[in-house]
């Protein structure tokens, strides 16, 4: 918001005496007006303009633009519907470093001749303490010296040997010795994964219990023409010596009871 400067000499000013109280508002309306349009005191303006910002009429207008013209605190021109006014010493009265400063930049920004910087605001008392204590912290700690007998390497943690064919180890010793038997499993196991039903832990050990109720090589000749034709349970091959294809869970069911009526009839015995 633009400013403009009233003196204190107004309560003593011999021009300001002779005129009257509404001739005085009318002097610091033309005052503000001035002040913004920054034209050193000139103001031409339409009548009809004037008449709106001061909320006068025009008859208004021309009594007090004589009143104030007749003690030389303003000369003024009527040029048709326009006038032309000029306050009398006004870079004198109004003069001031700052204000001059603010025109001149405008003036220039009008014409775009002014590079606008961006200046980052400083940061609060506070932080400022803050930041510093930190810089002088920073600065007089000392970093840690490397250990001798250079850098030493982390140990690391014995690797636990994994079975490479899952669900092996449900198997007695020798058949996980046998390669023929490892790979038969292995490929079994495959199967089981290539169709889209991977072996689980309790159909794995429900079929190793029929494989070493079949032996060795029975059940690699099971393993291998179950994987073969995609098989999702163990048959026996066709054309063999072995039982007719059964279920798992019905083979070992049936294994089961064999043993406990032997059980049962050595008991009686």
């Amino acid at each position: 918001m633009r400013w403009f400067k009233v003196h204190t000499d107004i309560l003593d000013n011999l021009k300001i005496s002779k005129i009257g109280d509404k001739t005085f508002r009318f002097f610091l309306k033309l005052l503000a007006f001035s002040a913004e349009l920054e034209k050193n005191g000139a103001i031409f303006v339409a009548i009809s303009d004037l008449k709106y910002r001061f909320r006068v009429t025009e008859k208004q207008i021309f009594r007090e633009l004589k009143s104030l013209s007749d003690v030389n605190l303003i000369s003024f021109n009527l040029d048709g519907v326009n006038v032309d006014i000029q306050i009398t010493n006004w870079k004198k009265r109004q003069y001031c470093e700052s204000m001059e400063r603010t025109r001149r930049y405008r003036e220039k920004k009008r014409h775009g001749d002014v590079t606008v910087t961006v200046t980052k605001p400083s940061p609060p008392p506070r932080a400022r303490e803050n930041r510093d204590r930190d810089r002088d912290r920073d600065r007089t700690e000392v970093p840690p010296l490397p250990p001798t007998g250079g850098a030493t390497k982390k140990k690391s943690k014995p690797k636990t040997e994994k079975t490479e064919i899952p669900f092996l180890e449900s198997f007695p010793e020798d058949f996980q010795k046998d390669e023929n038997f490892r790979s038969a499993w292995k490929d079994w196991i495959q199967n089981r994964r290539d169709i889209g039903k991977p072996l689980k832990m309790t159909a794995a050990k429900l079929q190793s219990k029929t494989l070493i109720e079949l032996g060795k090589e029975t059940g690699i000749q099971w393993l291998k023409y179950s994987a073969a034709n995609g098989y999702q349970g163990l048959f026996a091959p066709k054309g063999g010596q072995t039982p007719k294809p059964q279920t798992l869970i019905r083979q070992a069911s049936e294994r089961l009871e064999d043993r406990y009526k032997n059980f049962a009839g050595k008991g009686k015995s």
